[in-house]
């Protein structure tokens, strides 16, 4: 049998179990204290409550596309042009304004009145997860709120509560968690397609994509233009102290775009050589591009008390190139079937993952979020990492080995081998 006894200002418990360490059956008793089934036995210095979630996110897309076709006339072989673009205009706004919908309640009921006027009728206990509890007065019950009485009574008595609105309240609220951020994309191709012979296929293309990108960011005053227009502002940190401070420094101005630009050439080519009618040899290159998500770059910052971490977008995150190699060969079979071995091979340049730092390491100079873990997506290396594989694989239709009803089963198998060799330079 395992016995803790706990003491604390609170009351002391006593807890103990079978002698099986896996096992749940606790049995829990209160041994002091006020009784923790009774609304009048907690405190709160406060209670604070959110109205709104106030998170909201909305993107807006246009765009549009247009594709040509030609054959090309008087050659000795067939050859297919193909050309075309695309443009897409992409806005994103994310929004974070919870600490904007904060309420204190200030009279007339105490905490314990409030608490009481509030508790859930839903009886909370732990019996079904096997323990046995019990408080000092005998009750199996724990003392729970609800959130459903809690923002009735609100409705019902809002004169009872007062805005709770600081400077830092402000600030997060309609300034650092708010995020606006556009991303505008151009491209053209041109692709041709060729068959010299009979056995022989070959195609190559190049395409070309420019990125635009632009995020509003605030074009805040300095702290001494805040002292001279009559504001306090914070001697350690810099902004203003107050909410009339905090809306001078920051919304005298208009928010300005930190644009940015860039743009690739995409090249890629492949051949397809048919030796036999059913021995076919595939060849293949192409560049390709991954971009981060949008939120990734632009988001808000999203807290979790909890597990104590801060997930933090990074603006100056660039996209991830890779360069990739591959080669099939191929035999097929009557009716339905195929042996197949591939070879392939991407060189990846700026690849990009989810790492975790300490606040200093993060570069957060406040007090806050200063113990906490910060999560931000950046970019793994400088030079290049190479990826390389083989795979077997196997398809093969069994119609003519096995009878009815049978006859429409399919044996598939495959073995891939990829070896990662990060070579940075």
């Amino acid at each position: 049998m395992y016995t803790v006894d706990s003491p604390g200002a609170s009351g002391n418990y006593s807890a103990h179990r079978s002698e099986d360490y896996l096992a749940t059956d606790w049995t829990i008793r209160q041994l002091s204290g006020a009784d923790w089934s009774d609304p009048a036995s907690y405190s709160l210095s406060s209670i604070i409550i959110n109205t709104e979630d106030g998170r909201s996110s909305k993107v807006d897309r246009t765009g549009g596309a247009i594709n040509v076709g030609y054959e090309l006339p008087g050659s000795a072989f067939p050859i297919t042009i193909r050309t075309g673009g695309k443009i897409q205009l992409a806005s994103y706004q994310y929004e974070k304004q919870r600490e904007a919908s904060r309420y204190v309640y200030t009279e007339p009921l105490s905490t314990a009145e409030f608490l009481t006027a509030t508790q859930s009728g839903i009886r909370s206990n732990l019996n079904e997860a096997g323990l046995t509890y019990q408080t000092i007065s005998g009750s199996s019950y724990l003392y729970m709120p609800s959130n459903y009485l809690i923002g009735q009574y609100f409705f019902d008595h809002p004169d009872e509560f007062s805005p709770l609105m600081t400077a830092t309240n402000y600030y997060n609220a309609y300034i650092g968690d708010s995020r606006h951020f556009d991303e505008d994309t151009y491209a053209t191709y041109s692709m041709g397609t060729a068959k010299p012979t009979d056995w022989l296929a070959l195609r190559t293309g190049l395409r070309w994509e420019q990125t635009r990108t632009a995020a509003l960011e605030p074009d805040p005053l300095s702290a001494e233009e805040v002292i001279v227009a009559g504001y306090d502002v914070s001697a350690s940190t810099g902004p203003a102290t107050t909410v009339e401070g905090i809306k001078y420094q920051y919304e005298t101005r208009p928010r300005v775009a930190r644009k940015g630009r860039y743009d690739y050439f995409f090249p890629s080519a492949s051949a397809k050589a048919s030796f036999t009618n059913s021995l076919d040899l595939q060849l293949g290159y192409s560049r390709t591009i991954r971009r981060p998500e949008v939120i990734v770059l632009a988001g808000v910052w999203s807290v979790n008390k909890t597990i104590q971490t801060v997930t933090a977008p990074n603006p100056g995150l660039t996209p991830e190139l890779s360069s990739n190699y591959s080669a099939r060969m191929v035999k097929y079979f009557e009716p339905v079937g195929l042996v197949a071995i591939n070879y392939f091979r991407n060189d990846l340049r700026g690849a990009f993952q989810t790492q975790e730092f300490t606040a200093q390491e993060f570069g957060y100079t406040g007090t806050k979020y200063a113990d906490y873990t910060f999560r931000t997506t950046t970019m793994v290396g400088e030079g290049t990492i190479s990826i390389q594989g083989v795979e077997l694989e196997s398809n093969n239709s069994l119609e003519r080995l096995l009878p009815n009803p049978f006859k429409g089963l399919t044996l598939r198998g495959s073995y891939t081998y990829t070896h990662p060799a990060p070579r940075f330079r």
